[in-house]
């Protein structure tokens, strides 16, 4: 069995490098260390496109996995969330990562706690009504999943700095906050729920 699954699943970026030469054993070496230097921090394993890529969730899951059955102390999943207001769809797919990640658990008899890592909506129209209504949809599913994920880190503050801006003239418009800290609706979507 693969790590990745099969070839045509994709998610295979790691087979270069380190893994390519070393295999599973870098990895949970890296975590197995990191267990020593910090014994009471939490070990996440994180990755981007995790709602976006369905054959990149596979992978990560499959590596999950194969990764606590090798004795790796890994205490959770991590997923980035970057999304758009020009999708706001794909907030659906929350749901399944977060019941993908818990099957890991089931599987495995060892629980995994989800971090929402970075969360943001790149909004370049600027709409704000959009923008609370993606958060929005962000939240409600989130809250029904409670007892899974314990933690939810915005990736920003203030539409004033955002690694999505690509230059002067084309913010993104990401936060609960504009770019003179201001509150925008988005915010009330979110802390209103």
């Amino acid at each position: 069995k693969m790590v990745f699954g099969t070839n045509d699943e994709g998610c295979n970026e790691l087979r270069r490098g380190f893994y390519g030469v070393a295999g599973l054993d870098y990895i949970k070496t890296a975590f197995a260390a990191a267990r020593r230097a910090a014994p009471y921090a939490k070990l996440f394993y994180n990755d981007y496109n995790l709602i976006a890529e369905h054959q990149k969730l596979r992978g990560v899951i499959n590596l999950v996995t194969e990764l606590i059955e090798a004795g790796a102390p890994i205490d959770g999943v991590g997923m980035q969330c970057h999304l758009k207001t020009m999708s706001p769809s794909i907030a659906d797919n929350i749901e399944n990562v977060i019941t993908t990640i818990n099957k890991v658990s089931e599987v495995t008899g060892h629980k995994l706690d989800i971090h929402v890592t970075e969360l943001d909506v790149t909004n370049n129209a600027n709409n704000d009504t959009a923008l609370a209504n993606l958060y929005k949809a962000v939240f409600q599913r989130l809250r029904a999943y409670k007892d899974d994920v314990s933690s939810v880190t915005f990736w920003g503050v203030t539409d004033e700095y955002s690694w999505l801006d690509n230059g002067i003239y084309n913010k993104a418009y990401p936060f609960l906050f504009d770019v003179n800290g201001t509150k925008k609706p988005a915010f009330d979507a979110v802390f209103n729920f």
